[in-house]
């Protein structure tokens, strides 16, 4: 965790707002993107093969239901 507060000081540094806004999506998207491909392959051993049945909204749902409501 402290090295994690350092590097984003460090990253942060002679940023603008807006800049640091964007860094702040991109990190949100990445952390997004890391937790789905994690429930991806945690869903492949509770329910195997789903992404090649069913349609993409059985898919979207169970998804949803995994991670929670969207933000």
């Amino acid at each position: 965790m402290a090295v994690a507060a350092a590097l984003s000081v460090f990253i942060a540094q002679g940023k603008t707002a807006d800049e640091l806004a964007i860094l702040a999506s991109l990190f949100d998207l990445m952390r997004s993107n890391i937790a789905l491909m994690a429930l991806n392959a945690a869903s492949d051993d509770l329910q195997p093969n789903l992404g090649n049945t069913g349609s993409a909204a059985d898919r979207a749902d169970y998804f949803d239901s995994l991670i929670g409501p969207g933000s």
